[in-house]
């Protein structure tokens, strides 16, 4: 009996080793493809984008007052908005909660696509609510900035206790 016949796979691994090469090959490229079309399909995240730190950003977001170069404060929101439309956007506080919403939809003869974002933030009371204004800038970078009172950033008062 031969070595061929006992040990039938040896002169075939090649084969088959190209085989799952290939199947390997095709597998990691339709991952790719399917990585690519869902990246382009989903919103980007608001908080992930910018080209900033995402502690940064995410440390901007929960302290939103800055110290200027002469010392003064005030509040300085940025949040990455790209995917919306000037008038899809808007802006509204209601007492201290400051709400940002955009919401952007099309549709053709073949698919449609509706993207919402919402964001609240409670407001510090130091921030002066009438002077808040906004701006966008071209590359969907929108910035919510108002002034700090810095009279109302005083500690809170503490109160004696009378002991009878």
């Amino acid at each position: 009996m031969s070595l061929r016949a006992l040990v039938p796979l040896l002169q075939n691994d090649l084969y088959f080793d190209r085989i799952f090469d290939d199947i390997a090959r095709n597998a990691m490229r339709e991952q790719h493809d399917m990585r690519n079309a869902m990246t382009r399909l989903a919103p980007r995240d608001p908080i992930s984008v910018g080209g900033n730190n995402l502690f940064k950003q995410l440390a901007d977001l929960r302290e939103p007052i800055i110290t200027k170069a002469d010392g003064s404060q005030a509040l300085d929101l940025r949040l990455d908005v790209s995917n919306y439309k000037p008038e899809e956007i808007s802006i509204a506080t209601k007492g201290r909660e400051l709400s940002i919403q955009a919401k952007h939809e099309e549709k053709d003869e073949n698919s449609s696509v509706y993207q919402e974002f919402h964001r609240k933030f409670t407001l510090p009371e130091n921030v002066d609510i009438d002077g808040l204004s906004s701006n966008l800038t071209k590359d969907g970078i929108l910035t919510i900035t108002g002034p700090v009172n810095p009279a109302l950033n005083e500690p809170p008062k503490k109160i004696p206790i009378d002991k009878k």
